[in-house]
């Protein structure tokens, strides 16, 4: 395990206790070391069809929200958490807003 890794995961087990949280984004769960995602209490879930990410999260979410993760568009999302007594399906709206940026049309 690289120490950068052990670094994330020592911050998510003894943060807490200082009031230091980490918050964590990949696009795929198989990304994450499985001790670090045992720490995670809340997950943000956008579509996912590769079996071995699904598997990784599948213990966070219930039966019905586990099927609907492959079904998701563009702009929808799952939110979990240890917290919530349901999982929630939210909506984003595309924003209007220009970006000002030097990204290459490809």
């Amino acid at each position: 395990m690289t120490s950068s890794f052990s670094g994330l995961i020592n911050i998510a087990r003894e943060g807490r206790k200082k009031g230091i949280f980490l918050f964590l984004t990949t696009q795929s769960p198989c990304d994450v070391p499985k001790t670090l995602l045992s720490q995670i209490g809340t997950l943000l879930i956008h579509r996912l069809t590769s079996i071995e990410d699904l598997q990784l999260i599948r213990n966070h979410l219930d039966e019905h929200s586990q099927k609907q993760i492959i079904n998701l568009n563009q702009g929808e999302a799952l939110l979990t958490s240890i917290n919530l007594l349901k999982d929630v399906q939210l909506n984003f709206d595309k924003s209007d807003r220009t970006h000002y940026n030097q990204t290459p049309l490809l």
